[in-house]
């Protein structure tokens, strides 16, 4: 038997382009978290501290975290939080660069990196994703459609 393809299945499996930033977001976040010492080390040149690395690892499990999360559910809303997440998480590595000078060099790089991913998530994870008249995307619903957005129509 197989299964019922709705517009919102096909637009997420339209083109496996779309994993891209999810697996490297995926990779990085594996990185940090089986060997946070020489991600940490090859950036600043120097061996990282033991609260260093517990962060890193922390910080590893957030990316795995938000990677499989924007993987299975690609819609708009997901990758809009996943974008607030990473923006708020550079502008926090660019604060704590201010004032830490021993590990500027890690923060200013994960902090490009977070950047990086908040322009790049939203940019790949709709390729593929069919576009609908008068340019606003419709969310079926029970046969009727709806402009996609918040439920009830709160945050507008």
């Amino acid at each position: 038997m197989g299964h019922v393809v709705t517009g919102t299945t096909a637009s997420a499996t339209a083109s496996p382009l779309r994993l891209l930033v999810p697996l490297a977001r995926a990779g990085y976040g594996t990185a940090l978290l089986i060997a946070p010492g020489p991600m940490i080390g090859v950036v600043t040149g120097q061996p990282p501290s033991r609260r260093a690395r517990q962060v890193a690892r922390i910080l590893g499990v957030r990316h795995l975290t938000q990677a499989a999360i924007t993987a299975f559910n690609p819609g708009p809303e997901v990758v809009a939080l996943g974008v607030i997440v990473d923006l708020l998480h550079a502008a926090s590595m660019f604060a704590f660069a201010a004032v830490v000078p021993e590990l500027r060099t890690a923060e200013l790089a994960d902090a490009l990196a977070a950047t990086a991913l908040a322009v790049a998530e939203p940019t790949v994870s709709s390729v593929g994703r069919p576009k609908a008249l008068g340019g606003r995307p419709q969310i079926e619903d029970g046969g009727a459609a709806r402009p996609s957005g918040p439920p009830l129509g709160c945050w507008r």
